[in-house]
């Protein structure tokens, strides 16, 4: 009997999750890259291209966010895809594109010749990597950089800042 009981108690700590069925594993990894001084250019179609360092988990998500500048001394950070509607019917739209192995970048415009170098040189953009099951949280609100990076537990210093490919 004190050997089905012991069996019992060990199949029960075995088979129970330290995770509460109601919350999100959030100790999964993310990883958030930074990509500076990034320039787009016309002749080159208008897109950029970043490589991952290593392959992803096809169930893993993208996520990218522009950076705007900063107010009140707080950095602003977009996410992406994003349109702008200016003046003389100028329409920017900045959108992406990922696999596994790479994320595009597109920049697109209903008239290219009318971008000024504030759209178009010295970007700055983040690409942050999430598992599938954080993604469908819907306690953390994906298009705000900082609850994301503050639900990974992801600290300015663990962001990899990288070079286009």
């Amino acid at each position: 009997m004190k050997k089905i009981i012991t069996l019992i108690c060990f199949s029960f700590l075995c088979f129970t999750s330290c995770v509460e069925d109601d919350e999100v594993d959030l100790d999964t990894i993310g990883i958030t890259y930074e990509l500076d001084n990034v320039n787009f250019e016309i002749a080159n179609g208008d897109t950029i291209t970043f490589t991952f360092p290593t392959e992803l988990f096809s169930s893993d998500k993208v996520l990218v966010f522009r950076f705007l500048g900063t107010q009140f001394g707080k950095d602003v950070w977009e996410p992406l895809p994003s349109i702008f509607f200016l003046e003389n019917n100028l329409i920017i739209n900045y959108r992406f594109d990922f696999s596994s192995t790479r994320v595009n970048i597109f920049l697109e415009s209903n008239n290219p010749d009318s971008l000024t170098p504030s759209f178009t040189d010295n970007q700055v953009f983040r690409i942050v990597v999430i598992p599938a099951e954080f993604a469908n949280d819907t306690a953390v609100d994906l298009n705000n950089i900082d609850s994301v990076m503050s639900a990974l537990k992801i600290q300015e210093s663990d962001i990899e800042k990288s070079a286009l490919n």
